[in-house]
């Protein structure tokens, strides 16, 4: 039975034969929900003719080889178990035959061919041209880096062909050969684990902790970006001898002020976080080039209106925007704002109005330092340009309730099904500038589009992208715009030869962030011209800093550090009578006196399986499409206080309390409208007659032509240059001030 995971398939013979129904009526057969993560048995009926293995057979080992590569190719295709081992032991004379062919190549063609076929036979890879090429990361792509990549069961660990990334600043700790990426999944390898029973949590907390044994080395989890957390996946490096895990993650800055394990890890997390390097670091000279001061934020009522938001200079916005490849004509090719990753720093960074284009510095606001380091290098993770904007069933529900119609949803949705212009967004709305270079992400991109109906089934509904963006947040440096003002100005993507490039939108404007599940979390505010900010600032929105609470604040608690918000200005939509925002408070992080190895991997896979915020967004859903009062009942509020706590106990560590939930769950989900595709829970009866229902069956009717949503995908345009190198120096007196106000200021636990 200890072999038993390694097998592909499963021989059962039945004595009589018809004993087989029986055995066979027990089982759930796959189709009977369309739930994923359902235990499902896919039954083939095949005949064939009954062998046993010669007595003579002796099973070769895994041989090795010189190249890295060859070796990985070889470990990924064992990994699969007896699916390959037993024809590679069948068949002794293949190992002569690979050894002047391009093993890893080969091999990545048996792996994809015996995934797909289990009968496949490995001797025909030799004899069949590689119709796939196997992608690699070019010398040239500095920062695109291949890794290999593994997936892990509660049985099995299974290789896959190697997967090319974008880098993180763990590859100057350590180099990407060291480094494994890894997904944490359920038996069938695909589905996310939802439960962990106690079996399955030893066996991932001691793969975590002591370590994947290949290639003669262990590789032990050191951290997860916000998105792996997500995907339940992380980094495991191989440490150099006599390096722990603690020494390993100290590397990164100075963390020991924080005792709060999730913060903690958060923090880990920001060095892992996909990006690129403009070439800008710390200088070793004496001759000041460039500057990197910290400043303060601007505060009040207990408010922070710069919240995870600087300053850089013009000179130095253009260097670092020629440097990651955007093609700089013009002025107003430099992109207006970047999100960076710079010491233990994080957030945004807009061009100041103030500076000019012979000036070179970067100026980091208190709130952006997360933990100390004196690498001072910067990272460029994105930047600000246009991007296209949809709805989506929160947003449709919102503004259903306050006061929008049906026929304006249903128009629209329409005009998407009849006119194909309006659903492909023009040219520059696909990647920015480090996207661009990455096939993988291309890919995913023109998948997008490919699935225009599905799309819309799932109400993702494309707005007008000269009516709505999706934009950067950033904070007023002028100190212009009055409370509930906003400035925009957006790059017409009109394709008259005769529009202006660029536009400054003046009047009403809708703006939310998403998620967002309460009414008060979409704002109404005045968009107005502000000559200082026409001259530098496009293709984000800009929030004002006065008043008593910043604007962004009252949108489910957002901020400034990189989140990008839902922003509409065009005429079908609007908010008659404005709902008082929430509050959404922060919990209370509760402190350890040590944080170590094993609390960290207990914290990641306790998040991994942690449905709290699923539970509560569905149960939000159900209530606000049965509750004749909708999202503006006293069962949604409560959701939508709950559902921001859960967003942040990845970062506090709350433990989010769901009686209250489930109470509401008892209640009225008992049954669940269509649209939300619960295909496992029993339907409403009579049907749901909200919005979201509505369109849903229109789009389930609908019938749309492949020709209308081609794949074409269009780049942003970028030129690989070589990366000049830009020297820069840190003001280190007003450093170690400011950091010294930082720490009594939010008082590190």
């Amino acid at each position: 039975m200890k072999q038993l995971p390694l097998c592909s398939d499963l021989l059962v013979r039945f004595f009589p034969a018809n004993a087989a129904w029986k055995f066979l009526r027990n089982l759930p057969i796959a189709g009977y929900t369309r739930r994923a993560s359902d235990d499902l048995f896919h039954i083939n009926f095949a005949l064939f003719r009954w062998q046993k293995d010669p007595s003579n057979f002796s099973p070769i080992g895994m041989p090795s080889y010189p190249s890295a590569y060859d070796s990985y190719g070889m470990e990924m295709l064992w990994s699969l178990g007896y699916l390959f081992q037993d024809k590679y032991n069948a068949d002794s004379q293949f190992i002569v035959d690979v050894v002047h062919k391009k093993l890893y190549d080969l091999s990545c063609t048996i792996w994809r061919n015996l995934k797909q076929n289990h009968c496949y036979r490995i001797r025909d890879a030799l004899h069949e041209a590689t119709s796939k090429t196997n992608h690699r990361a070019s010398d040239e792509s500095s920062h695109l880096k291949q890794v290999a990549f593994a997936i892990i069961t509660p049985n099995r660990i299974e290789y896959q062909p190697m997967q090319v990334t974008r880098c993180h600043r763990g590859f100057e700790l350590y180099s990407p050969e060291n480094w494994l990426l890894v997904h944490i999944r359920d038996y069938n390898g695909i589905d996310k684990i939802n439960n962990l029973d106690l079996q399955m949590r030893v066996r991932f907390r001691n793969l975590m902790i002591k370590g994947i044994f290949r290639d003669k080395r262990y590789f032990q989890y050191f951290g997860s970006s916000g998105s792996q957390m997500n995907e339940h996946a992380g980094w495991f490096p191989s440490l150099p001898q006599g390096t722990t895990m603690k020494s390993a993650r100290v590397q990164i800055g100075d963390l020991s002020k924080i005792l709060n394990v999730s913060t903690y890890m958060a923090r880990v997390g920001l060095y892992l976080t996909t990006l690129k390097s403009p070439g800008l670091f710390k200088s070793k000279t004496e001759k000041i080039e460039y500057t990197a001061t910290i400043i303060p934020d601007i505060e009040r009522n207990e408010f922070c209106f710069t919240d995870g938001c600087g300053t850089i200079s013009l000179g130095l916005a253009k260097k670092i925007a020629e440097n990651i490849g955007i093609q700089v004509n013009e002025k107003s090719d430099i992109p207006s704002a970047f999100q960076v990753r710079i010491a233990g720093c994080k957030g945004m960074l807009s061009i100041d109005p103030k500076s000019k284009s012979n000036e070179f510095y970067i100026k980091v606001r208190k709130s952006m330092v997360k933990f100390e380091s004196d690498d001072w290098t910067l990272y460029v993770v994105d930047h600000s340009r246009p991007m296209p904007l949809s709805l989506n069933n929160q947003v449709i529900r919102l503004l259903s309730d306050l006061g929008n119609s049906n026929g304006v949803f249903e128009s629209i949705q329409m005009r998407c099904i009849d006119r194909k212009e309006f659903w492909h967004p023009p040219a520059k709305c696909y990647l920015n500038a480090l996207e661009s270079l990455d096939q993988s992400v291309i890919n995913e991109n023109r998948q997008k589009y490919k699935n225009a109906k599905n799309f819309l089934i799932r109400n993702k509904i494309p707005l007008p992208v000269n009516e709505a963006r999706c934009l950067f947040g950033i904070a007023d440096e002028t100190s212009t715009l009055k409370p509930g003002e906003c400035f925009i100005q957006y790059r017409s993507l009109e394709n008259s030869s005769t529009s202006e490039k660029y536009i400054v939108h003046t009047g009403t404007v809708l703006v939310t962030k998403n998620p967002c599940l309460h009414p008060g979390d979409i704002r109404k505010l005045k968009a107005v011209y502000v000559p200082k900010l026409q001259s530098c600032i496009r293709d984000c929105i800009v929030f004002s800093t006065n008043g008593y609470r910043p604007s962004f604040n009252e949108m489910a608690g957002a901020d400034l550090d990189g989140d990008q918000y839902w922003v509409y200005w065009g005429d079908e939509f609007y908010i008659e009578e404005v709902v008082k925002p929430l509050l959404y408070p922060s919990a209370k992080k509760s402190c350890v006196n040590q944080i170590t190895n094993e609390l960290i991997v207990d914290h990641v896979l306790d998040t991994f399986t942690d449905t709290a915020p699923g539970i509560i967004a569905n149960t939000h859903s159900v209530i606000a499409d049965k509750h004749l009062d909708g999202t503006l009942s006293k069962e949604c509020e409560e959701c939508a206080l709950l559902f921001a706590r859960a967003i942040d106990a990845r970062k506090t560590g709350e433990n989010i309390n769901l009686t209250s939930i489930m109470r509401l769950r008892d209640k009225y989900c008992q049954t669940y409208p269509e649209w939300m595709m619960k295909f496992d829970k029993p339907k409403m009866d009579p049907p749901s007659k909200s919005i979201n229902e509505i369109l849903y069956r229109k789009a389930q009717d609908a019938w749309i032509h492949s020709d209308n949503y081609s794949d074409t995908l269009r780049y942003f345009p970028v030129v690989q240059n070589p990366v000049n190198e830009i020297t820069i120096d840190i003001n280190e007196q007003d450093t170690a001030i400011e950091q010294e106000q930082i720490e009594t200021k939010t008082g590190y636990c």
